[in-house]
């Protein structure tokens, strides 16, 4: 069994969170424990990014990891579902999506781009591979790359996205999200850390954040879909989630990736935040997938 400790930069939108998932040396369990500060990737625009930069690299110093795996929500995706050859060779993908990006932007340059599996399981005989594509604005973190590595060494970059649909993978079940922000909701179901839906939108009020929440939860399934698991910013707006839930029949309930974990009062505190919990199911993800 590893024995090491992962350690987590996850910088969200409205905030960051050191996160250290490892051996409880008293028992057989795994002790979590974060820090947090109130800089996300909102602060590293404009006039206030110095500023932002700084705050963020001192309480990096301040848990002084020895290695972190950095993990980003820029807020503005651009997502693009696309098929291609199963078995196609990585550099083959990458130049099919450096192409896909000059049609969509003026500067293509300036974004870059993760991609994350469908499920095709269900598809007989099907050589064709199934991937959301999924283009940010690269100018902030390529800078926030090369300030945080004179601090310590960054293991992987990584979009928040991909380790929440990875979580499937620690379940074993098939899982849908539902993430709420002022300006965007973000759904998808995935299962053994592949997407079977996903759906991005950015929205001007929670009138439109209720409308394209209900019309994702309750359109045709072979199965409808009686649960889903909220989070994000708005996650703690009672009425707004008892609209939904009723609306579209079916139950919402918040997300909890990380029970079972070993926690002081201060890291239970920061994982009451939609932020803590991404920070602290990363760096399970990643300790498990070390692990495999």
């Amino acid at each position: 069994m590893m024995m090491n400790t992962r350690h987590v930069c996850m910088i969200d939108r409205f905030s960051t969170t050191l996160a250290a998932v490892g051996p409880e040396p008293s028992s057989n369990r795994l002790r979590a424990r974060c820090q947090r500060l109130g800089v996300g990737f909102s602060h590293l625009e404009g006039d206030r990014r110095e500023k932002g930069m700084k705050k963020i690299i001192d309480i990096l110093a301040r848990f002084n990891p020895t290695s972190v795996s950095l993990i980003i929500n820029p807020g503005r995706l651009h997502t693009l579902e696309t098929l291609h050859r199963e078995g196609t060779p990585c550099e083959m993908f990458d130049s099919q999506c450096r192409i896909e990006a000059s049609h969509y932007f003026k500067k293509p340059e300036h974004y870059t781009w993760e991609h994350i599996p469908f499920d095709i399981s269900s598809r007989e005989n099907d050589a064709t591979g199934h991937e959301l594509l999924i283009y940010y604005p690269a100018t902030t973190l390529r800078e926030l790359q090369r300030e945080l590595s004179k601090q310590t060494r960054i293991s992987d970059t990584a979009l928040y996205l991909k380790s929440l649909v990875a979580h499937s993978l620690l379940s074993g079940k098939e899982e849908a999200l539902l993430e709420l922000e002022p300006d965007t909701i973000t759904f998808w179901v995935s299962c053994n850390g592949r997407l079977r839906e996903f759906f991005h939108h950015r929205t001007r009020n929670t009138q439109e954040t209720e409308f394209f929440s209900i019309h994702e939860l309750s359109h045709k399934r072979q199965q409808p879909l009686r649960i889903a698991k909220v989070t994000g910013t708005l996650a703690s707006n009672r009425s707004l989630l008892e609209r939904i839930a009723e609306r579209a029949r079916c139950r919402l309930e918040p997300f909890q990736p990380v029970t079972g974990l070993v926690m002081d009062t201060r890291t239970k505190n920061i994982c009451r935040n939609g932020s803590g919990l991404k920070a602290v199911s990363a760096a399970l993800v990643a300790r498990t997938a070390e692990e495999a």
